[in-house]
């Protein structure tokens, strides 16, 4: 009851890890009575428990968290982990202290179910005043933050389909006479059809993840695009130096300065080919 009741006293997911530590060294250490041995051992799952239920309410919390435009959407510094997004902040701080306590598949659960809230409510954040160029930036923190955690984010979701009722009747009813036959049963085939199947599908939230950071890269580009070009080139060298140079420098605020550049060059490469096609066209213009 003493040690159960360490485990019970821990407050935070940090506590809890560190109680949950302190027996696993234990009960690989001591070569005490077996009775002794499982008690530790009871307490330490009481605590694995425990650790794994504060980090679902750290995923809670991501899923439920309003955004604060007056610090949620200021650049962060990479180095320095009170800039981050708070969310970010909160589910890499809890993976960190879970990882190598929880099991590796609790715990990549865990953290996949983390992470898939975390690339939601970054989407949200970039249509709810953060921009998308400081979406990319909490992206692209989230992968780097991952990376340590070796998290398996590959996975096969398992979900029944529901089936058809109507059309699951009337097979019965034609196929009645064998309602209890020893093949082909009608009852049989009434209730697959009803219940439905079990379908498989194969989930890779790290892809997932990489996908929202081309899809956001690509939006950038095309909204800068149109609106250098879109108005006519006419006028374009003019939003070239003024709209063009004030996102390049919303784009520095959030994003290194390489991948500033891996970002700014396709659209310098549209904007050139579509001046060099208006030339072809009207050399004044052009």
């Amino acid at each position: 009851e003493i040690v159960r009741g360490a485990v019970l006293r821990a407050k935070s997911l940090e506590e809890t890890c560190r109680v949950v530590n302190g027996l696993a060294s234990e009960i690989r250490g001591q070569s005490a009575e077996r009775g002794k041995d499982a008690c530790l051992r009871m307490a330490r799952n009481d605590g694995l428990e425990r650790a794994a239920l504060y980090l679902r309410m750290v995923i809670k919390d991501v899923k439920s968290y309003k955004f604060d435009a007056s610090k949620d959407f200021e650049p962060g510094d990479s180095n320095d982990p009170d800039t981050w997004f708070k969310p970010l902040r909160d589910v890499i701080v809890a993976l960190s202290r879970a990882y190598g306590v929880l099991k590796a598949e609790v715990f990549d659960d865990l953290a996949k179910q983390a992470v898939g809230e975390l690339i939601g409510k970054v989407e949200l954040g970039a249509g709810a005043g953060g921009g998308k160029a400081w979406a990319v930036a909490n992206l692209l923190r989230t992968r780097e933050q991952l990376a340590p955690f070796r998290v398996e984010f590959r996975s096969v979701d398992r979900f029944l389909t529901g089936g058809d009722v109507s059309t699951a009747a009337k097979s019965l009813i034609q196929n009645r006479r064998s309602l209890f036959a020893i093949e082909d049963n009608a009852l049989i085939g009434f209730a697959q059809g009803v219940v439905g199947q079990v379908e498989e599908v194969e989930v890779d939230l790290g892809d997932s993840l990489d996908r929202c950071i081309r899809k956001l890269c690509s939006e950038i580009c095309e909204e800068v695009v149109a609106a250098v070009i879109g108005p006519g080139l006419a006028g374009a060298l003019e939003r070239v130096n003024g709209y063009f140079k004030e996102q390049v420098e919303e784009f520095r605020r959030h994003l290194d300065g390489a991948t500033v550049d891996i970002l700014v060059k396709p659209i310098k490469r549209r904007i050139v080919k579509a001046c060099k096609d208006g030339e072809g066209k009207d050399g004044k213009e052009g």
